[in-house]
């Protein structure tokens, strides 16, 4: 499978819309046959013959997270394939408040494991060098100061005869002790989230000693520009961000030529629908609602992540795929003020560094106006600018806001290892 997504990938875009859609009725006529609530939800497909189209596709109800919980065991096949493998349980990490319990299979982790590895081919990781990943983990798995290690992180279909290293350790481990880590086993690679690398990124800016890799993977959370050109900056490395869900696996992997990411074809088929679940033109913001292709042990049909991104073109690498230039994250990061305008926040770091000094910062809507800036302090509080940050804040969104400051000890999710620059509490 990893050299057949090495052909498929220099096949024509509608050489891959052809493969989509034979794909599409393959799971859809499983899913009907073997998945109880599907016998409901696929009508629009089941033409008067009885056979299945996918021209009533616009009319299958999108699925929501808080509806696939409570479907529970209906979305669950009662019949996998047996070449499919094994099935597993596995759950969402709840950071959107609707943790979700459901079945993967073997032929479907099988096909992201391969993914992973295109993923590595774009950006020239070399299998050789050893990697660092500091990820969300049980208490106590991967903690410092020594973390976990493997003979190595390449697949294993790939049997390499002298492979680098694998490292982990806990990302709930503090930031010095993540560097004090770092600097005692020398990764080549580092894989993390974005607001970890940025964390890292801040904290080596501000000592004397530098820390390097020839590249940083990062994923999990919405990688804004401006934390990609702090972290860049710092470590002088190329970064790769992949966009993708604990639901669905791969979603995108950021193009090897651009900024963009790309949409994984052969493993997800991905809508952009606007609020009347018509398909976004390009250029226009809209949800992110996802059906991924091979997982027989519960299919999730136009399932709705909760994200919203924007549909572009063409890439300049050439490759095949739907284009997506920008991912906006979650509703829950996207702010709605007063008549109904909708913001997707990005204050720029170094302007928020500049009047506030925080070792760790969020903003969150409280009220229909009213913003609250929380604050894990770097310094002084007695010297922060809140004029100064409150008069950026309203020139920025061209609103008069109430802003108010709570100062914190911690803002990062102690369960889920991630955090969130802005979330809506509305």
């Amino acid at each position: 499978m990893v050299l057949q997504l090495e052909r498929t990938e220099r096949a024509t875009p509608a050489q891959q819309i052809a493969s989509q859609k034979n794909l599409l009725l393959k799971l859809a006529r499983h899913s009907i046959e073997t998945v109880p609530a599907y016998k409901n939800r696929l009508k629009p497909l089941v033409r008067a013959n009885g056979k299945i189209s996918l021209d009533g596709w616009l009319d299958v109800p999108v699925l929501k997270r808080k509806d696939a919980v409570l479907l529970g065991e209906e979305l669950v096949s009662q019949n996998v394939p047996v070449g499919h493998g094994e099935v597993r349980k596995t759950s969402t990490s709840g950071s959107t408040g609707i943790p979700f319990a459901f079945n993967v299979s073997q032929v479907h982790d099988t096909m992201l494991g391969c993914v992973t590895t295109r993923y590595h081919r774009w950006h020239n990781y070399d299998y050789r060098k050893s990697l660092a990943s500091i990820r969300s983990n049980y208490l106590g798995i991967a903690s410092w100061p020594e973390g976990d290690q493997r003979a190595s992180w390449a697949h294993f279909a790939l049997r390499l005869e002298n492979p680098g290293q694998y490292h982990h350790l806990n990302i709930n481990t503090p930031i010095e002790r993540q560097i004090e880590w770092l600097r005692r086993i020398r990764p080549n690679y580092l894989q993390t989230y974005p607001s970890n690398a940025r964390a890292l990124a801040l904290a080596i800016e501000e000592g004397a000693e530098s820390l390097k890799f020839d590249g940083i993977l990062t994923y999990a959370e919405m990688l804004t520009p401006d934390n990609r050109a702090i972290i860049s900056r710092v470590f002088g490395c190329h970064l790769a961000d992949g966009y993708s869900s604990s639901e669905c696996g791969h979603i995108a992997l950021q193009s090897p030529l651009s900024h963009n990411w790309l949409v994984q074809s052969e493993v997800t088929y991905l809508e952009i629908l606007n609020d009347q679940d018509q398909p976004c033109e390009p250029g226009e913001m809209g949800r992110v609602v996802v059906t991924p292709l091979h997982n027989y042990a519960q299919p999730l049909i136009r399932y709705n992540l909760g994200d919203y991104a924007t549909l572009g073109t063409n890439d300049v690498s050439g490759l095949p795929y739907p284009v997506l230039t920008k991912i906006h994250g979650r509703i829950r990061n996207m702010f709605k003020f007063t008549g109904g305008v909708l913001i997707q926040p990005d204050f720029k770091p170094v302007s928020v560094y500049r009047f506030l000094n925080p070792k760790q910062w969020q903003v969150a809507q409280i009220g229909d106006m009213t913003l609250e800036i929380r604050i894990v302090p770097g310094g002084d509080p007695s010297k922060m600018d809140t004029e100064g940050m409150d008069q950026y804040i309203r020139d920025l969104l061209d609103m008069d806001l109430t802003i108010n400051y709570k100062f914190v000890t911690e803002l990062t999710n102690p369960r889920t290892g991630k955090h969130e620059d802005y979330v809506c509490e509305i």
